[in-house]
């Protein structure tokens, strides 16, 4: 089939997928010159009038629906003896492709994928129609992160006659809702059990119930109870998992209502603002997000992913500060509303929000003193004169009866600690949170710290918050690793001298991340710069400097490997400095950023490992084993 060309108009170029009853080509529309796909009926099948009829179906259910998160119907045509369906070319990978390439996606994007499946459902359901084959090869998954169903095969009519055919299965198995296995009461909720089972599988990688044939699998869809996929996954956080857990609920009337309902608490989990669209299309205007609700409702600082707060001076690396809820204060009432949380939230929605201990806990703050300022101002220079500030001068106020410790807590003086003392305290209470995934926590430790001693060691400071985000990947939101990325490549711009292909793969991190967020990237020329610096700086080098270069990457490698060697596992400072001269010194030497990417690796720096790892899967060739390295190594982590 490829290279004819349908209906004089539709040329098929490639096969881009095949489904249990056609396959999709990719096409160019001549006449419109613009990509296509194509989905035709399997010729074995289209001699039964069943299937036939069930496959021209789908063409007039997914054209009367009419969704943003919903492939689109173009046309329709007989070729030959069966027949043909153009709809829209989505340029993206299905999610059953990401998660076999990632084994789990971050919380995050899965949450707002299913958001989107989830609205895309409620409205193909207020429509009458029922997928009944949501799995996550049916869901196409774009680069800016839009999620688009597909593949309405087997949908049909609540009000059709249409029967399945004895023998036929309706439905993939391990994704089936248990109406769907007894084949009674089939409707939208159907549908919405199946995105459960996705979202499951998308975060915990891999399905609830499995087994060795579908006989096994459906009787464990209607018997079993599935294991809690934290269980499986123990970075997932509990408002996410009573999303999944509900909407795989035996008994329909125990889960979610309508796919609307279902998005609302996946989006609110992650404040963002909800697409609201009436029943018959008209956009309606969306809600403020919870972030502004936040800040106009509550008395809490507003700071940015790394704990900074907003309207002060940013960060190193020209990153603005973004307004986020956190913080604390003492004054707050005990009945105010606790941070993250938005104060207008039905009690349902309440129920599914993480509990109020695994919020982020702020600092205890210095309880007043009764005694007034100009008292321990007077007490402090009794203090100096009868004592020098020295142990006699604590005695002899303690033998008057003042209370030194009173005395301190009321000038808010602390004369005892250190901000060396201070700053090892705040590194181990910093330890603390981060190893039980308290991300935040830990970066608002350390702000708190550095508003305090602003002065003192303020390059480690950045450093540990630094490391924080990248040994947290797996839990940091995408906003907090984009931000993060973003200001590394800006610190590898800036560098003297300057590392401009670290900054290449760092920026390029950040916009990919910024994409699914779908917000602008604001260095996109920064991006354009790096490209043609290097594109021209590669022209300029001659064959004698060229040498030179290699020789010296490979010295730096050999003397790289040998730090690593003598303390694996260990972060070594030196090490990443090495390394970004050996691949400065021999960009195209693939192997060079394969080590750099597995030191990082070893070393517990995840996001540092991953922003490599893809950039070493995105530049290097096709059939190189260092690409292939590198697509497992993401694989695995």
């Amino acid at each position: 089939m490829i290279g004819r060309i349908i209906a004089d108009k539709y040329e098929l170029v490639e096969v881009i997928g095949r489904g249990g009853m056609g396959t999709v080509f990719k096409a160019i529309q001549q006449n419109l010159n613009r990509e296509v796909a194509v989905k035709i009926l399997s010729e074995d099948l289209a001699s039964n009038p069943d299937f036939s009829a069930r496959f021209e179906q789908e063409a007039t259910v997914v054209a009367r629906l009419s969704h943003p998160n919903i492939v689109a119907v173009i046309d329709t045509m007989p070729v030959d003896d069966t027949f043909a369906i153009v709809m829209e070319f989505v340029q993206g990978e299905s999610l059953q492709v990401r998660i076999d390439r990632e084994g789990c996606l971050m919380e995050r994007d899965a949450c707002l994928i299913g958001a989107q499946v989830a609205r895309a459902l409620d409205h193909a359901h207020a429509h009458g129609v029922v997928h009944r084959d949501v799995k996550p090869d049916n869901i196409l998954v774009m680069a800016n992160g839009t999620a688009k169903i597909t593949d309405f095969g087997i949908a049909r009519f609540s009000s059709s006659k249409l029967k399945t055919q004895t023998g036929i299965s309706m439905g993939t198995p391990k994704f089936m809702s248990p109406e769907q296995v007894t084949g009674k009461n089939i409707d939208g909720q159907s549908d919405l059990y199946s995105l459960g089972v996705c979202l499951y599988a998308s975060l915990a990688g891999r399905v609830p119930f499995d087994g060795d044939n579908p006989i096994t699998i459906a009787t464990k869809h209607l018997i079993e109870a599935a294991v809690p996929p934290s269980e499986i996954n123990t970075m997932i956080q509990p408002g996410v998992e009573r999303v999944i857990m509900r909407a795989l609920e035996k008994q329909k009337e125990m889960r979610w209502a309508t796919g609307n309902e279902m998005a609302d608490a996946l989006e609110d989990l992650w404040e963002r603002p909800r697409t609201v669209i009436k029943k018959d299309g008209a956009p309606l205007p969306a809600p403020k997000d919870s972030t502004q609700r936040m800040a106009s409702q509550t008395p809490y600082p507003m700071v940015d992913a790394y704990g900074q707060q907003a309207g002060k001076t940013p960060l190193p690396g020209g990153i603005p500060t973004t307004g986020r809820p956190g913080g604390s204060d003492p004054k707050r009432s005990s009945n105010t509303t606790p941070p993250f949380r938005s104060s207008n939230i039905t009690p349902e929605l309440e129920a599914l929000l993480p509990p109020p201990e695994s919020m982020p806990t702020p600092l205890p703050p210095e309880e007043p003193h009764p005694m007034t300022r100009w008292k321990a101002a007077l007490a402090l220079l009794v203090l100096i004169a009868l004592g020098g500030g020295g142990w006699y001068g604590f005695h002899v106020l303690s033998a008057r009866g003042i209370d030194v410790k009173d005395m301190m807590n009321a000038s808010r003086i602390d004369l005892t600690e250190s901000p060396g003392k201070q700053f090892q305290v705040t590194q181990k209470r910093a330890d603390e949170f981060a190893q039980s995934g308290r991300i935040r926590d830990a970066l608002a430790v350390w702000n708190t710290y550095a508003e305090k001693f602003p002065q003192f060691r303020t390059k480690d400071v950045d450093l540990y918050r630094d490391r924080l985000i990248s040994r947290s990947a797996q839990t940091s939101d995408v906003t907090l690793l984009a931000e993060r990325r973003d200001k590394r490549g800006m610190w590898f711009f800036n560098a003297e001298p300057p590392r401009p292909r670290m900054a290449k793969a760092y920026l390029e991190g950040a916009a990919d991340l910024y994409n699914s967020l779908q917000r602008p990237f604001p260095r996109a020329t920064h991006l354009s710069l790096l490209d043609r610096e290097l594109s021209s700086t590669r022209s300029m080098i001659t064959p004698q400097q060229l040498e030179t270069s290699t020789t010296l990457a490979l010295e730096t490698s050999k003397k790289v490997a040998e730090q690593i060697a003598a303390k694996p596992g260990e972060e070594l400072p030196d090490v990443e400095t090495l390394m970004c001269q050996a691949i400065e010194s021999d960009p195209d030497n693939y192997a060079y950023w394969l080590q750099f990417a597995d030191y990082y690796r070893q070393a517990k720096l995840r996001d540092d490992a991953r922003v490599l790892y893809r950039f070493i899967e995105k530049h290097a060739p096709e059939a190189s084993d260092t690409r292939a390295k590198a697509s497992r190594a993401l694989r695995e982590m």
